[in-house]
């Protein structure tokens, strides 16, 4: 599919296009055709969707991604709600279509009563005037419309940054204590006690006492958020030590 320019925001420009290029094609080419750019056109949406990392490429791409099938990005992408259910229900039935004409050698036509069912059950093209009068007019109107939908989909995701957002979370304790007293006394025996396992720890328990003085570092910050007068003084100190490359020696 032709990358769409800034006058195709409205997607019908895109849509043309897309209708050229599936006119001269025999059914077996057109129902390969729409598959193809189906398959491609989701995985982008999913792609755009999902946060950047690694594993989401993992998932999409690659000798037996998980989705890396038509039927599982179909799947996926109603399940996340980037599809409507009647979308879904276009889109399986091209699936299944498209197995009819992929696992056999023999001739295969739009009037096998098994492929005219699942034809006659598309929806109709929301943005195409002329009545289908025939099975291939019919498949070929209604999926081009799904995939212009698909493609101002991804268009949107991207202009309004709907991509995914994080909601995982790992858990977090404060200091012990109820007063801000208490809290200032554990921290410093929390410190007192890094300090000397640190001096005499291997180097991958080191790696990890640094791990535990920067949640303590993260600990008193919250801490000392509502603290005030001389506590707040005390709980600044203490930061400025976790803070300092001699966290080490003072103390």
């Amino acid at each position: 599919m032709e990358t769409p320019t800034a006058d195709d925001r409205d997607g019908f420009a895109e849509f043309n296009r897309l209708n050229r290029r599936l006119s001269g094609l025999d059914e077996r080419g057109l129902v390969l055709s729409l598959s193809a750019f189906a398959e491609d056109s989701l995985g982008e949406l999913l792609r755009v969707f999902m946060r950047e990392h690694v594993a989401a490429a993992g998932l999409l791409d690659g000798f037996n991604a998980p989705l890396g099938t038509f039927s599982s990005r179909i799947k996926a992408a109603v399940a996340l709600g980037l599809i409507t259910p009647e979308q879904f229900s276009d889109l399986e039935n091209l699936r299944k279509i498209r197995n009819k004409f992929s696992h056999t050698w023999e001739d295969m036509s739009f009037e096998d009563q098994s492929i005219k069912d699942r034809i006659e059950s598309l929806s109709y093209s929301p943005i195409d005037d002329q009545f289908p009068a025939t099975p291939f007019d019919k498949i070929k109107s209604s999926l081009a419309a799904i995939l212009i939908e698909i493609r101002v989909t991804i268009a949107k995701i991207e202009k309004e940054n709907l991509q995914t957002k994080k909601i995982g979370s790992r858990l977090f304790s404060g200091l012990s204590g109820n007063s801000d007293g208490e809290k200032l006394a554990s921290a410093n025996e929390l410190l007192d006690s890094i300090r000397r396992k640190f001096r005499s720890a291997e180097p991958k328990e080191q790696e990890f006492l640094l791990m535990i003085k920067q949640r303590l570092l993260l600990r008193v910050i919250l801490a000392a958020v509502g603290a005030s007068g001389e506590d707040s003084i005390e709980f600044a100190q203490l930061l400025a030590i976790l803070e300092s490359e001699d966290w080490l020696k003072t103390g």
